[in-house]
């Protein structure tokens, strides 16, 4: 059966958003908040399909990064966007939390980013 242009399009636009949260996730895994901080600075997709959920999240990760000791600004903030975007519920948290348990973080750090993810349950 032959694929519509539409679909395929529509196919490669959900790609992109994919491949749009998932380069987010890679760079905060690998320990670059600050480039999550410039991704997500920019404007978002304007396409049907992408959940500032993600953006969001992995936004606030990034911020707790690169200062831990703003964590209730941080946090209230996250709070606020959950409440206008909706939680991150589509999300595996396993990779993140390895990466977290193996990551030379301080054990404060690593405690203020499993609470950010509490508040997405």
């Amino acid at each position: 059966m032959a694929t519509s242009p539409e679909s395929a399009g529509q196919k490669a636009i959900y790609f992109c958003i994919y491949a749009y949260g998932l380069y987010g996730a890679y760079l905060v895994l690998a320990g670059k908040p600050e480039l999550v901080l410039k991704l997500f600075a920019e404007e978002d997709p304007k396409v049907s399909g992408y959940k500032p959920a993600y953006r969001d999240y992995l936004k606030s990760a990034a911020l707790l990064m690169v200062n831990p000791n703003d964590y209730k600004s941080i946090r209230d903030s996250y709070i606020n966007m959950v409440a206008q975007n909706g939680k991150l519920t589509d999300w595996n948290y396993d990779t993140f939390n390895r990466w977290i348990a193996a990551s030379k973080m301080s054990v404060k750090e690593k405690r203020l980013l499993h609470e950010l993810q509490i508040l997405n349950r």
